[in-house]
């Protein structure tokens, strides 16, 4: 599950490997919870993010709506 959290973070925030790794440790360590229940809370709040048609800029956490046809507000 760690791995495939990775790489839903790479693939949405346009991040390395080491990187999406280092955010999972960091937000793990931050909510004082295990690194595979954080994978989980990640892969959940960005499968999230996209079904709500948010748009995430690269290296970015933030989302944007997106405008007919994809386009970022």
């Amino acid at each position: 599950m760690i791995d495939q959290a990775k790489g839903i973070l790479v693939a949405a925030r346009c991040i390395t490997a080491g990187e999406a790794f280092t955010l999972l440790v960091q937000e793990s360590q931050n909510d004082n919870v295990k690194l595979i229940d954080q994978a989980c809370r990640a892969a959940d709040r960005e499968a999230r993010y996209r079904v709500a048609g948010k748009h995430r800029e690269p290296g970015s956490s933030e989302g944007r709506e997106l405008l007919p046809g994809g386009v970022a507000a």
